[in-house]
């Protein structure tokens, strides 16, 4: 009887603690022999939870504040292209299968992977031989550095999409790469009269505009928080983030740096 008591306590005390804290993990070795990882009790977790939802709350509140400006009412209406560039069965850009990309107006699009390359004396600063050449009727027009690099045989650093808007033949790249110090990267190609009345020639002159649009970190993310793009529009790229649709004028967002790092 008193066997069957103590059992039943130690079960109830069991159950008890169980609920008080996460069950603790599997010993790791180190040079000082075995470590366990810390236990968390459940308020604790709650409140580490509930800190990174406040905190996310927080981030979306500043976005929507700082970006007000440049909301736009519903879903963009115009016209837009989208072409997602073939992934690796990782993630990543399957180089074996990159080809010229027809987008219309007698207009195409590719991407020719490159090696990252080294920027100063810091390891993990980079940039790219990777260039999008845009052609019209076969001559090139525009080109611009992808972000996407070749990173082993077959295989690119990133995934990237294209957007095309036929009824101005403006055209907006997105490089999306992953990991510690996730990043993106946006180039606009921009014709130089844009218009439905525009006619795309091999005479028409264009623009590159690399585009850093608007984003936001988290805790415990690993790169930033960005926003579904629909398009480029009259030199304007629409976004949708948290709900609210934006549309941002590429001039104002325009940046220099193609520096990026690896972490």
């Amino acid at each position: 009887m008193n066997r069957l008591f103590l059992i039943l306590f130690c079960f109830a005390l069991a159950s008890c603690r169980s609920n008080q804290a996460v069950v603790r993990g599997e010993p790791i070795d180190t040079p000082i022999g075995k470590v366990y990882p810390a236990i968390e009790t459940l308020e604790e977790s709650n409140r580490r939870l509930e800190l990174q939802r406040m905190g996310i709350e927080k981030r979306k509140a500043e976005f929507s504040a700082q970006n007000a400006k440049h909301r736009v009412s519903g879903h963009p209406t115009f016209e837009s292209k989208s072409i997602q560039l073939p992934k690796s069965e990782y993630f990543g850009t399957d180089a074996s299968k990159l080809r010229p990309v027809n987008l219309g107006l007698g207009m195409s699009i590719r991407l020719l992977l490159g090696e990252q390359i080294h920027v100063g004396d810091n390891d993990y600063t980079f940039r790219t031989a990777s260039r999008y050449i845009l052609t019209v009727a076969g001559q090139e027009k525009a080109r611009g550095e992808s972000l996407n690099a070749q990173c082993e045989e077959g295989v690119g650093s990133a995934q990237s999409q294209i957007f095309f808007n036929p009824a101005t033949g403006e055209v907006l790249t997105q490089d999306e790469t992953t990991g510690a110090g996730a990043q993106y990267r946006y180039i606009a190609f921009v014709p130089e009269q844009v218009g439905k009345e525009r006619q795309i020639t091999p005479q028409t002159k264009w623009r590159t505009v690399y585009v850093e649009l608007p984003d936001y970190t988290v805790i415990g993310s690993e790169g930033p928080h960005a926003g579904t793009v629909y398009g480029i529009l009259n030199g304007k790229v629409y976004m949708e983030m948290d709900g609210f649709h934006y549309a941002f004028p590429i001039e104002e967002f325009e940046t220099t740096r193609l520096e990026f790092t690896v972490g």
